[in-house]
């Protein structure tokens, strides 16, 4: 567990990692275990055949030819941007509490379709009050499109900030 206190960050019990007041982790540290989580998952995806290359890339299908295309990555620092949110931390809550335990569309919100369009209703979270419910109408090709961009792939389960493999 890690914390901020005044300008010493502490981390598993042991100060000396310093960072700006208020903030969980120095930018430094959160970067670097970013870049090593993310290369890990990368290099995984790889070994386990989920990646694909073409055109002029295709030599990286082969495990050596990967690894020494990450090398460089591993070297470089990684930016990581993190900012105070406009509205306030209870503004983040929100917006993400819209996206965890639930379905792309449920049934409910579905008015209207046939083999050629779809309708259904929707939230504009910024209008407030009767304004604030929508009907869309998309074509059945858009609506599926805009569908798939929430179905994860087999072996990702949903998490509060981002999909991750299990």
């Amino acid at each position: 567990m890690g914390w901020c206190r005044g300008t010493v960050c502490h981390w598993m019990g042991r100060a000396g990692w310093a960072c700006r007041p208020g903030f969980f982790l120095p930018v430094r540290v959160l970067s670097r275990l970013f870049r090593r989580l993310f290369l890990e998952a990368l290099e995984q995806a790889h070994h386990d055949g989920l990646l694909q290359f073409f055109g002029e890339h295709a030599a990286l299908a082969e495990a050596q030819a990967f690894a020494n295309w990450l090398a460089p990555l591993r070297v470089c620092e990684w930016v990581v941007y993190a900012k105070r949110p406009f509205a306030g931390p209870e503004a983040v809550l929100a917006y993400l509490s819209r996206y965890t335990h639930r379905v792309a569309i449920s049934n409910s919100r579905l008015i209207a379709l046939d083999a050629h369009e779809v309708t259904f209703r929707w939230k504009e979270y910024r209008a407030k009050g009767r304004t604030r419910q929508k009907c869309m109408r998309l074509s059945a090709d858009e609506f599926m499109r805009r569908f798939l961009l929430h179905v994860l792939p087999t072996g990702f389960i949903a998490s509060v900030i981002t999909a991750v493999r299990v």
